[in-house]
């Protein structure tokens, strides 16, 4: 690349120092307007432009077959493809005519009237349904950065008592009077394949109109920049969070398994227990008190998810700003990003928040429901001796209850492993995030790059250029 831009900048100084000696003169900064008259079926038929200068001496480029002062009577001086005035006062403006009819898009009209191709021209006083499709393409003999650069707005405009039921997918479509104005817009290296459609009766039709120019779209980069920057690092803190709970949740998960092994071995041999009715009931009072503390513990995990939950939905809701969206709570958000492609990592990360939420609230019933079984186990195995036929009941409930524990356990754990997935694939998703946004701002605003003229390549100070096409009108 560096060898590229070495070459490229030699070639440049080159062309520069060239210049004065081979005698030409330096062009002149200017403004080109390049009017465009199509035919019915979108050929061109003659192209002519207006340049603008600032006054004093003038000299322009350009092939022209016919030349016309618009500022004055005085001549102007043509010699070859160059155009020169001395001591111009005030503003010049002049029109030439190119010898080229190439445009740097290609145009195809053409239309339909209950159902039967009929041509532009004809359709004067026309009376049924009818069809226009124009179709946008690039332009191979134009060489000029033109179509990549410049967004065209076509519009089109129908009398409203003599057009109904207009459609025009993809269009906007405005009052403007007593017509409809519909009007679409072609990004910048784009063609494209417009269609509009309506009852007609009598019908005439203004001219179609084809506007083009260079956007110039402030979209406050920077700020997108410094907010992706901000969500980057909220998610990095949620991933790290996730993390940890994550793996605290597979060292709570090994301790339930092992615990629930306990109790399945003490429902096993409360069948035939007859004695160490003493032994049992300490370890019930310290079991009962193991879970009543494990219990306590449950409000402020509770919490501590809740809030979570509310960073996640915080975080997304800062992502989604300006998509339009409504802001997303646990309640809706299922419903309103529903099967989008463009949210369907947002949506699976807040699944796994959910699933997450959901799973604590077993999990907590779950040691809520083991504390109050291990208590009534503490009561009951006082009084074990005298009713050994009712212990095996309990203690299989409390083995029940802990294999729902378990299995709470192990949805909270999933929950939380695909909750660290999701984070982790956002994260990568916004990796380098500013680079593709930058590449699709390019698209729609035609990238940077200088104005260059569109007459002659060696006009090289040209402040602006636009094209204005028309079609002819259509009259009854």
């Amino acid at each position: 690349m560096k060898k590229l831009l070495s070459v490229l900048i030699a070639a440049a100084l080159l062309a520069a120092l060239s210049c004065p000696a081979l005698g030409a003169a330096a062009p002149s900064r200017k403004e080109e307007v390049v009017y465009g008259i199509l035919s019915g079926d979108g050929s061109v038929e003659k192209i002519y432009v207006v340049n603008s200068f600032y006054g004093g001496d003038i000299t322009d480029y350009g092939d022209y077959t016919q030349i016309v002062n618009l500022s004055g009577s005085e001549p102007l001086s043509v010699s070859g493809d160059m155009i020169t005035s001395k001591g111009s006062q005030g503003r010049l403006s002049y029109q030439g005519t190119l010898s080229s009819k190439d445009l740097p898009w290609t145009f195809g009209i053409k239309c339909r009237l209950n159902g039967r191709e009929v041509r532009f021209e004809d359709l004067g006083g026309a009376d049924g349904d009818l069809r226009i499709d124009i179709t946008v393409g690039q332009n191979p003999r134009v060489t000029t950065p033109f179509f990549d650069d410049y967004a065209l707005q076509v519009t089109v405009k129908l009398d409203k008592e003599l057009c109904e039921d207009i459609a025009a997918e993809g269009a906007t479509i405005a009052d403007a009077g007593g017509d409809k104005q519909i009007s679409f817009t072609v990004l910048p290296g784009r063609g494209a394949q417009l269609s509009l459609s309506a009852a007609v009766r009598d019908f005439e039709m203004e001219a179609i109109t084809i506007s083009g120019i260079r956007l110039m779209l402030d979209l406050g980069m920077d700020d997108i920049g410094g907010r992706i920057a901000m969500l980057e690092d909220t998610l990095g803190r949620l991933d790290s969070g996730a993390g940890d709970l994550l793996a605290g949740a597979d060292g709570l998960s090994e301790g339930l398994s092992d615990y629930l092994e306990g109790l399945k071995a003490l429902k096993d041999g409360l069948s035939s227990l007859s004695a160490g009715v003493a032994d049992l009931s300490a370890a019930a009072s310290s079991l009962s008190a193991g879970l009543s503390g494990l219990a306590e513990q449950g409000a402020a995990l509770v919490s501590g998810a809740a809030a979570m939950q509310e960073a996640v939905f915080s975080a997304v809701n800062t992502q989604l700003e300006g998509s339009g969206l409504p802001t997303l709570t646990s309640e809706n958000y299922a419903e309103i990003l529903g099967d989008r492609a463009e949210t369907a990592a947002i949506k699976a990360q807040l699944d796994g928040v959910m699933m997450f939420v959901q799973g604590l609230g077993s999990y907590t019933d779950g040691v809520e429901q083991l504390s109050s079984g291990a208590a009534n186990l503490a009561g009951g195995a006082e009084k074990f001796y005298n009713s050994a036929s009712v212990l095996p009941a309990s203690a299989n409930k409390l083995f029940e209850a802990g294999a729902r524990l378990s299995g709470a356990m192990r949805e909270l754990r999933d929950g939380l492993s695909e909750y660290k997935d999701g984070t982790g694939a956002l994260l990568g998703g916004l990796d380098g995030s500013q680079g593709d946004i930058s590449g699709i701002l390019d698209l729609v605003t035609g990238g940077p790059g200088e104005t260059v003229s569109f007459v002659s390549e060696k006009n090289t100070d040209v402040a602006a250029v636009q094209f204005v096409l028309k079609t002819p009108a259509i009259e009854r």
